[in-house]
């Protein structure tokens, strides 16, 4: 099948912006604003900088995540095994 060039690079940008992470709904948005070549540049900033920023607080989400894990692990193997009490985790020592 033969698609027009204005065609395959929209398929093009979809599978780009399905790469960096937006959802279908932010795609649908986002070929939307790019038929006003007036405002495109402006939009398609506006719209990768919130991505950014989401992707920031994601990453920070997932920092904290990490800590509170390696902070779990420190804590089963500083505590010395005890066969009757079990992990910590469970209400009971390592």
């Amino acid at each position: 099948r033969d698609y027009s060039p204005d065609c395959l690079q929209q398929i093009e940008t979809l599978h780009r912006l399905k790469e960096l992470g937006f959802t279908l709904k932010e795609v649908d948005s986002f070929l939307k604003s790019q038929t006003d070549a007036a405002t495109a540049c402006h939009q398609s900033a506006s719209t990768l900088q919130r991505r950014i920023e989401n992707v920031d607080q994601r990453i920070q989400e997932l920092q904290e995540l990490r800590d509170s894990l390696e902070q779990q692990r420190q804590q089963c193997t500083a505590s010395q095994p005890s066969s009757s009490k079990g992990c910590h985790l469970m209400g009971g020592q390592c």
